[in-house]
């Protein structure tokens, strides 16, 4: 069942137009992965289903019209979480602070149980819990981002070039927290990232995306064994 679907959309900035008629869905529980080239226009897709820039055509969210002009509540509060590239952590909170700042619409008990969870499942975070976000490292920036938007207890989560100026070695750890996070929770998420290698080891299908426009979905086990892919986006 289809949680997301997606139908002729169209944004840009101003005058410029980036996305041109764009149609996909994404299935309930899946993790999806967006793949492309610089400047195909993978982040404005990303924006555009957050609501951060205008757009036109069709956006569902189970079935919810996202564009329609009688939507009554913010986007973050039907079911979507956005994790944008450059992380967006309040810097000058701690890191409990930026938490609770994620679960600011949720009954009190709920966030508590929350931090309590995350914290589990990223000890960095719990061991720098009074520690102000613009003092991490980068990846406990985008360890944060990611906790921040998951208290919110998101159906779609949104990751826009999470391992981006990540060393390797934090890289694999964000990627095995992000399994950890798949297998913990019933939630759906649509991921761009740069490391198409690791990306599709945890995706179930890919979109591929060339000049402001969408391919067909495909497994993601497809494009790992596809020859051009591979060399295109694998170094293989």
């Amino acid at each position: 069942m289809s949680l997301l679907t997606v139908d002729r959309l169209c944004a840009g900035y101003g005058a410029l137009r980036v996305l041109h008629d764009v149609s996909f869905s994404i299935e309930e529980g899946n993790v999806t992965v967006v793949l492309g080239a610089n400047g195909a226009g993978k982040s404005t897709l990303l924006r555009a289903l957050s609501g951060m820039i205008p757009a036109t055509g069709s956006i569902e969210l189970d079935g919810y019209e996202l564009l329609s002009g009688r939507r009554r509540r913010p986007i973050a509060l039907l079911g979507i979480g956005h994790v944008p590239e450059g992380r967006g952590t309040f810097g000058g909170l701690t890191v409990e602070e930026n938490l609770r700042a994620g679960g600011y619409h949720r009954p009190r008990g709920e966030v508590e149980r929350s931090i309590t969870e995350w914290f589990e499942l990223f000890p960095r975070l719990a061991e720098r819990r009074d520690r102000l976000a613009a003092g991490l490292s980068g990846g406990e920036q985008q360890m944060l981002a990611i906790a921040r938007a998951l208290m919110a207890r998101p159906r779609l989560l949104l990751l826009d070039e999470p391992s981006l100026g990540l060393a390797p070695k934090m890289t694999g750890t964000l990627f095995d927290n992000l399994r950890a996070i798949r297998e913990r929770m019933d939630m759906t998420v649509l991921l761009v990232e740069q490391n198409a290698h690791l990306s599709l080891q945890i995706a179930d299908d890919a979109l591929l995306m060339t000049a402001g426009q969408v391919g067909p979905r495909r497994p993601a086990i497809a494009l790992r064994e596809d020859e051009q892919i591979r060399r295109a986006y694998l170094g293989a």
